[in-house]
């Protein structure tokens, strides 16, 4: 009798604990789901929180301190002209990505004499004007060009909201 009565119970505990086990198993996965639905509502809060009005000056201007000695070590000099004040509402980590990237590209087109110096005069210029529709920065470099290069400068229009 007691022996049939510790097995009930230990078929009645380990049912019981079988249960418990299923039921930790379905609350893992469903707080893994909440993990990976609050993770991807956080990425896209984030990158829409990343869109905000910024100054296209101060960008370039940041951007320029930050290429500045990357330049002077090929001979290259930086500088920004034009309008003052401009704002955009846009992602200010993207445009300045894509900013950097076209400066280093002029930066890098430039050729190198065969002593290792560089043209001395190259210089990329950074101008940027608004209009009612548009603000367009224009990225030209001003040093010499390969026979085979058309030209150097390229142009950026970014909607103006």
């Amino acid at each position: 009798e007691d022996v049939e009565r510790q097995h009930r119970t230990y078929a009645t505990n380990s049912a019981r604990f079988n249960e418990i086990l299923n039921d930790i198993q379905q609350a893992k996965k469903t707080v893994a789901h909440m993990q990976s639905t609050m993770e991807s509502m956080r990425k896209h809060l984030e990158h829409e929180s990343a869109e905000k009005w910024f100054s296209i000056d101060a960008s370039l201007h940041e951007i320029v301190s930050v290429l500045s000695s990357y330049a002077r070590a090929q001979s290259v000099s930086l500088r920004v002209k034009g309008e003052k004040g401009i704002r955009i509402h846009g992602d200010e980590v993207a445009f300045t990505q894509m900013i950097s990237n076209i400066i280093s590209n002029a930066v890098e087109s430039f050729p190198v004499h065969s002593s290792g110096r560089s043209d001395l005069q190259r210089s990329v210029i950074i101008d940027m004007t608004k209009d009612e529709k548009c603000v367009n920065i224009r990225i030209q470099d001003t040093g010499s060009v390969p026979p085979v290069r058309s030209g150097t400068g390229r142009e950026l229009s970014v909607p103006h909201r």
